[in-house]
């Protein structure tokens, strides 16, 4: 891929040293962390992962202790499911419907006398209420079910991405109340973050969407400094600090195979910027 040059504005900075940087560090972050924790208080019953263990969207970590909540789930879900008093009062509608319209009907020939009618009405109209509040309590038996699930739900920690769970913060059987330390930690390493801190006057010739070459700037047998890494921008932040002049700039690195890893130190060696011209736009 042919890759075009360097602004000139930025080949003059660089090489007149326009500015004191010509290497810019930073460290490699996860693309989310999340501190996993109960909105509620109770035991931890259950801790289902281990520190190191990949885990899916959606998949269980811990529980706490819901066993109450349980047993009250369960009659909630036969009351809920009981048709006998809605039947009774469908039933008693139907009836007295039936002779209501009989009576109208015979009244409407002069065979059935007001006060008749008055009281097929009145005890349809009976009827009626009868079967909508019947009606009205098996929704609220139903609500009542659909809320004793979202308690045992907020008492339930599931990942929320795929992740890997990188530190297990308490035990099972802990007391644990809302405000204190999380339960566990999830990241996600699909994507590592590297933010890092430009002389102003570079920062305005990035883009988002702009490749810049970084390379491993840490120590140890698997880093290896001499492999550039293409690393995708993703934010020049509008703001640039008045105290040190520089804008804090977000890079991307693909880390779907799982080839770098968090926590390292990273590089911009701008004088290589200079000699390669390695910057393209995605």
């Amino acid at each position: 891929m042919n890759l075009p040059k360097l602004s000139g504005l930025l080949l003059l900075l660089v090489a007149t040293n326009g500015y004191s940087q010509t290497r810019v560090v930073g460290t490699t972050v996860p693309v989310r962390e999340v501190q996993m924790s109960f909105p509620e208080a109770g035991i931890i019953e259950e801790i289902a992962v281990e520190e190191g263990e990949s885990v899916k969207q959606g998949q269980l970590l811990s529980k706490l202790d819901t066993r109450v909540l349980d047993v009250a789930l369960r009659l909630a879900v036969v009351k809920a499911e009981s048709q006998a008093a809605e039947k009774s009062a469908s039933a008693s509608w139907n009836l007295h419907k039936r002779r209501f319209d009989e009576l109208t009907r015979l009244a409407r020939s002069g065979s059935a006398n007001k006060d008749e009618v008055a009281r097929a009405e009145a005890d349809f109209e009976i009827a009626e209420a009868n079967l909508d509040t019947a009606r009205e309590e098996t929704r609220s038996r139903i609500i009542e079910v659909e809320q004793i699930r979202a308690e045992i739900k907020r008492r339930t920690l599931l990942a929320p991405f795929d992740g890997v769970v990188t530190r297990i913060h308490r035990e099972i059987s802990e007391n644990f109340q809302p405000g204190q330390d999380a339960v566990l930690t999830v990241v996600q390493l699909d994507e590592l973050h590297l933010v890092l801190h430009f002389d102003h006057r570079l920062a305005r010739q990035l883009k988002t969407g702009q490749l810049i070459p970084v390379r491993n700037a840490g120590f140890g047998p698997e880093t290896n400094p001499g492999a550039p890494i293409m690393a995708r921008v993703v934010l020049v932040s509008p703001v640039t600090d008045p105290a040190s002049g520089t804008t804090r700039v977000k890079l991307a690195l693909d880390n779907t195979k799982r080839q770098h890893r968090a926590g390292l130190k990273y590089a911009v060696d701008l004088a290589e910027m200079q000699e390669t011209g390695q910057m393209a736009h995605r």
